[in-house]
């Protein structure tokens, strides 16, 4: 099976695969960070919104199992010590429970609900999370 690795520079291929799995709509101004294993994208991040201090960060797999220590540990990397934000902001569906578990696991807090946000009317929950708690960029 071939190794996993880190995928910088295709931020276009990136954003689509990923925005294709969590059903956004792509966006204009953005980076993104990807997972390869041989040719084949399993995983990705994309960074969007970005303000002095917050970045909206987006994250979308094949499997849980694409989500290795390495990947994640570049996807914090990036908006909290390459680009110098205090913050990352998640958003994500209120009926995504798995998403939600996995998130808070992370270390996202749980800051508020935007009430009916999405199609049918279902809560968009944000989550934040501030540079000293990601437990995966220390040290």
């Amino acid at each position: 099976m071939p190794r996993k690795t880190l995928l910088y520079g295709d931020d276009t291929r990136v954003m689509r695969w990923v925005c294709e799995r969590i059903g956004i709509t792509p966006f204009d101004d953005y980076r993104a960070i990807g997972l390869v294993q041989g040719n084949a994208l399993i995983a990705g991040t994309v960074y969007e919104r970005f303000s002095e201090c917050d970045v909206n960060l987006h994250v979308a797999a094949a499997s849980p199992y694409a989500m290795t220590r390495q990947f994640l540990v570049a996807s914090f990397y990036y908006p909290f010590v390459t680009a110098g934000k205090q913050r990352v902001t998640g958003l994500v569906p209120a009926n995504n429970q798995r998403a939600l578990a996995f998130d808070l696991k992370l270390g996202f807090k749980h800051e508020g609900v935007i009430r009916r946000a999405l199609p049918g009317g279902e809560d968009l929950l944000v989550l934040g999370m501030l540079r000293e708690e990601c437990r995966l960029i220390q040290g």
